[in-house]
């Protein structure tokens, strides 16, 4: 079974750099973690006196976001589930078709995989925790310092 699941970024992250998608999506059922990095850098031309040492910074401030989520998922109808053996190429081994509730109802210990069945529907929980960290203001920083000269 193939679930996806797509988060939108909260406003304030795509307001804040335009660099972000303004979606997630996470494809895999279990821990799933997503990461996006971006690079920063300046354009800028840093005019250094004679006789000096210029050092010039990036500093970028950052915010966090964190929120916690919780999904219901719910799912109903006929399916069909072809169950093949890896070891043997991939050989058939069976193919099951039927209610998604009565296929689910059929496993031993459906209820300790997170799955409960209410009526025809079968449902089960996400849950997991959004961290965006983002870059909200750049500054450059720029310390000059004379260069002392021993040969006058």
């Amino acid at each position: 079974m193939e679930v996806a699941l797509k988060l939108k970024t909260p406003c304030e992250v795509v307001e804040a750099n335009a660099g972000f998608h303004q979606e997630v999506q996470l494809n895999h059922i279990g821990e799933n973690t997503s990461e996006e990095e971006l690079c920063w850098g300046v354009d800028s031309t840093v005019r250094v006196p004679p006789s000096s040492e210029t050092v010039a910074e990036l500093v970028i401030l950052e915010e966090q976001f964190r929120r916690d989520f919780r999904i219901e998922n719910r799912m109903s109808g006929k399916i069909l589930v072809t169950v093949t053996n890896l070891k043997l190429n991939n050989s058939l081994v069976t193919v099951i078709e039927g209610n998604i509730a009565d296929i689910i109802r059929g496993m031993s210990n459906y209820a300790a995989k997170g799955f409960t069945i209410d009526g025809n529907i079968v449902k089960y929980e996400t849950k997991g925790t959004c961290i965006f960290r983002y870059g909200v203001e750049q500054k450059v920083k720029i310390n000059e310092t004379a260069i002392r000269s021993y040969y006058k």
